[in-house]
């Protein structure tokens, strides 16, 4: 595409080619920093797994429900990315179907004969979809994946605010054992801070 910026004439398609290649370099850079992170990301997922662990450990139905509501939030986020990202995915290739004269998904050099052979034709096409397709999705989970990773491990805090608001409420325990919940939930909230500042 960049090859093709040089070689066209028509503003039209200039400008077009012009906003897709600063897209597929933003889209880019934005995966390569995703790359970078990852293995705060990693940390962030283990640290997720523990916290669901303690969840479950400590049993408590408020905290349960307000994790599945986070979760379920989480997942109509994901679902609210999804849905327009697929609707331009499906479309994107509509242009090139309706064109009155063979044309490609948007100018791009290649050095074959594509207008005179439907075989090179239709394999451009379908390389020019798919690497659309591609970079969609992944403009996708880029926008998303690390956002949800952190509105997770919020509902994870305000969890843990929960759990540490019924210390001492409930079923009778020695002082003993209120201290070592209270040492446990403290852990816990050093785990989610730490992770949070590694990954800001």
């Amino acid at each position: 595409m960049v090859v093709d910026l040089f070689l066209l004439e028509d503003p039209n398609q200039l400008f077009q080619n012009t906003s897709v290649t600063f897209a597929e370099i933003l889209c880019a850079i934005k995966s390569l920093n995703t790359f970078f992170k990852r293995k705060q990301l990693r940390r962030i997922n283990e640290l997720l797994e523990h916290l669901d662990n303690r969840v479950e450990e400590v049993g408590d139905h408020d905290e349960q429900r307000y994790l599945k509501k986070i979760v379920k939030t989480a997942n109509r986020i994901l679902i609210s990315y999804f849905i327009p990202f697929t609707v331009v995915a499906l479309t994107c290739f509509l242009p090139a179907v309706f064109s009155e004269k063979r044309r490609l998904l948007y100018s791009v050099w290649f050095p074959v004969d594509w207008k005179n052979s439907d075989t090179r034709y239709y394999i451009i096409i379908a390389y020019q979809l798919i690497g659309t397709w591609f970079n969609i999705y992944q403009n996708m989970l880029n926008d998303s994946y690390p956002g949800l990773y952190l509105w997770i491990l919020k509902g994870h805090f305000r969890a843990l605010n929960i759990r540490v608001s019924k210390i001492g409420h409930g079923l009778p325990k020695t002082g003993e054992e209120y201290y070592q919940e209270l040492l446990k939930c403290v852990g816990d909230y050093k785990k989610i801070m730490e992770s949070g500042l590694k990954v800001i």
